[in-house]
Protein backbone atom coordinates (compact mmCIF):
# COMPACT_ATOMS: atom_id res chain seq x y z
CA UNK A 1 0.00 0.00 0.00
CA UNK A 2 1.09 3.46 -0.67
CA UNK A 3 0.64 6.41 1.45
CA UNK A 4 2.18 9.53 2.29
CA UNK A 5 3.97 10.57 5.84
CA UNK A 6 2.19 12.97 7.50
CA UNK A 7 4.27 13.11 10.80
CA UNK A 8 7.38 12.01 11.95
CA UNK A 9 8.62 12.25 15.75
CA UNK A 10 11.45 9.85 17.26
CA UNK A 11 11.61 7.32 13.89
CA UNK A 12 8.10 6.68 14.13
CA UNK A 13 6.28 7.91 10.85
CA UNK A 14 2.69 8.56 10.96
CA UNK A 15 1.62 7.49 7.02
CA UNK A 16 -1.37 8.33 5.64
CA UNK A 17 -3.44 5.37 3.33
CA UNK A 18 -6.71 5.80 2.29
CA UNK A 19 -7.53 7.97 4.60
CA UNK A 20 -6.57 6.03 7.68
CA UNK A 21 -3.57 6.88 10.20
CA UNK A 22 -0.95 4.26 10.58
CA UNK A 23 1.92 4.80 12.72
CA UNK A 24 5.14 3.21 10.91
CA UNK A 25 8.68 2.12 11.22
CA UNK A 26 11.61 2.07 8.77
CA UNK A 27 13.07 -1.18 7.45
CA UNK A 28 16.74 -1.42 9.23
CA UNK A 29 18.22 -1.24 5.48
CA UNK A 30 17.41 2.18 5.32
CA UNK A 31 19.43 3.23 8.26
CA UNK A 32 22.80 1.26 6.33
CA UNK A 33 22.01 3.08 3.45
CA UNK A 34 21.84 6.49 5.94
CA UNK A 35 18.35 7.43 3.87
CA UNK A 36 16.07 9.14 6.50
CA UNK A 37 12.24 8.89 5.61
CA UNK A 38 11.20 12.83 5.86
CA UNK A 39 7.77 14.04 5.97
CA UNK A 40 6.37 14.15 2.76
CA UNK A 41 7.65 11.59 1.34
CA UNK A 42 5.36 8.50 -0.71
CA UNK A 43 6.14 5.65 0.63
CA UNK A 44 5.21 1.55 0.51
CA UNK A 45 3.87 0.16 3.45
CA UNK A 46 3.95 -3.57 4.51
CA UNK A 47 1.82 -3.84 7.50
CA UNK A 48 3.25 -1.32 10.09
CA UNK A 49 6.50 -1.07 8.28
CA UNK A 50 7.96 1.34 5.73
CA UNK A 51 9.16 -0.87 2.75
CA UNK A 52 10.10 1.44 0.21
CA UNK A 53 10.90 5.35 -0.64
CA UNK A 54 9.56 7.25 -3.65
CA UNK A 55 11.57 9.07 -5.79
CA UNK A 56 11.11 12.71 -4.10
CA UNK A 57 10.49 15.74 -5.79
CA UNK A 58 12.14 18.08 -4.11
CA UNK A 59 14.04 17.54 -0.41
CA UNK A 60 14.64 20.27 2.27
CA UNK A 61 16.72 19.96 5.39
CA UNK A 62 15.53 22.87 7.21
CA UNK A 63 12.44 21.69 7.61
CA UNK A 64 13.22 18.62 7.02
CA UNK A 65 10.58 17.82 4.88
CA UNK A 66 10.38 16.45 1.15
CA UNK A 67 7.96 17.24 -1.90
CA UNK A 68 7.07 20.53 -1.30
CA UNK A 69 4.90 22.30 -3.85
CA UNK A 70 4.78 25.54 -2.28
CA UNK A 71 7.20 27.25 0.57
CA UNK A 72 6.04 30.89 2.45
CA UNK A 73 8.55 32.81 4.23
CA UNK A 74 7.25 34.71 6.92
CA UNK A 75 9.26 37.02 9.12
CA UNK A 76 8.74 40.38 11.28
CA UNK A 77 9.97 43.63 10.54
CA UNK A 78 10.22 45.24 13.93
CA UNK A 79 10.78 43.01 16.66
CA UNK A 80 13.15 40.82 16.75
CA UNK A 81 14.43 43.33 13.97
CA UNK A 82 14.24 41.51 9.86
CA UNK A 83 17.57 39.94 9.25
CA UNK A 84 17.93 40.15 5.98
CA UNK A 85 21.25 37.94 5.77
CA UNK A 86 18.67 35.12 7.10
CA UNK A 87 15.67 35.69 4.85
CA UNK A 88 18.24 35.91 1.71
CA UNK A 89 19.85 32.24 3.04
CA UNK A 90 16.29 31.08 3.02
CA UNK A 91 15.32 32.35 0.06
CA UNK A 92 18.71 30.78 -1.49
CA UNK A 93 18.31 27.48 0.08
CA UNK A 94 14.15 27.13 -1.24
CA UNK A 95 15.56 28.29 -4.93
CA UNK A 96 18.86 26.01 -4.86
CA UNK A 97 16.55 22.47 -3.81
CA UNK A 98 14.11 22.22 -6.50
CA UNK A 99 15.09 18.90 -6.44
CA UNK A 100 16.59 15.67 -4.50
CA UNK A 101 17.75 13.79 -7.75
CA UNK A 102 21.25 12.15 -8.08
CA UNK A 103 22.73 14.62 -10.85
CA UNK A 104 25.90 13.05 -10.94
CA UNK A 105 27.70 11.21 -14.62
CA UNK A 106 26.36 7.78 -14.68
CA UNK A 107 29.49 5.28 -13.52
CA UNK A 108 31.18 8.19 -11.29
CA UNK A 109 30.53 5.87 -8.37
CA UNK A 110 29.93 8.02 -6.46
CA UNK A 111 25.72 7.63 -6.50
CA UNK A 112 23.69 6.94 -2.85
CA UNK A 113 24.02 3.34 -2.52
CA UNK A 114 20.39 3.72 -2.39
CA UNK A 115 19.88 4.18 -6.14
CA UNK A 116 19.37 1.37 -8.55
CA UNK A 117 18.71 -0.90 -4.66
CA UNK A 118 14.86 -0.90 -5.67
CA UNK A 119 14.98 1.08 -2.68
CA UNK A 120 15.26 4.37 -4.10
CA UNK A 121 14.71 4.61 -7.76
CA UNK A 122 16.98 5.95 -10.13
CA UNK A 123 14.89 9.19 -11.30
CA UNK A 124 17.57 10.34 -14.18
CA UNK A 125 15.65 11.67 -16.74
CA UNK A 126 12.60 12.09 -15.00
CA UNK A 127 10.84 15.81 -15.22
CA UNK A 128 12.41 17.13 -12.00
CA UNK A 129 16.02 15.94 -13.28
Amino acid sequence: MTGIIIKAISGEYDVIIDEKRITCKPLGVFRHLNLVPKVGDFVDVDGNKIVKIHPRKNDLTRPFVSNVDKVFIITSFTEPSLNLNLLDRLITLIHDRRDACDRRQPGSGDRHPAVGSGLLPDCRGSPWC
